[in-house]
């Protein structure tokens, strides 16, 4: 589902454009999906190193705008990333939000929640969970 699909969810008016990173410096949340694809040979920390390069280039360039509000955090591998985003940003911890699927262990997950591939791509709003508090 893209952004656009989940604006009828929204509850208040907003809009979802593209940009250049100095149009961060107003915006009130930026997710952050770049980086490459797993090779099948390739290790987990061979992907982490290499989305850690792309990821410090956006978080540089998003702060730089005067950038104060949310990222989250939706690239593999999610955990790792998450822990880059907070610290190159400067942010605190609450403001980088992981999707709760990527981050809860699929044995906690509530009932119902879709799973295809081992990982969950959708879970209600109800469960999700930003940084150490609820939502």
């Amino acid at each position: 589902m893209g952004l656009n699909d989940g604006l009828p969810f929204a509850g208040s008016p907003m809009t979802i454009r593209t940009g250049d990173d100095s149009d961060c410096k107003d915006a009130d949340v930026v997710v952050l999906t770049a980086g490459v694809n797993q090779d099948p040979e390739e290790s987990r920390w061979d992907l982490v190193e290499k989305n850690t390069r792309i990821f410090e280039s956006i978080i540089d360039s998003v702060m730089k705008s005067g950038f104060n509000g949310i990222f989250i955090v939706a690239t593999n591998p999610v955990d790792v990333l998450s822990y880059v985003t907070w610290k190159y940003s400067g942010l605190p911890p609450e403001r980088v939000i992981v999707p709760a699927p990527y981050w809860i262990p699929p044995a906690s997950l509530p009932a119902g929640t879709s799973l295809p591939g081992g990982y969950a791509h959708c879970a209600p709003i109800s469960s999700a969970n930003t940084g150490i508090r609820s939502c």
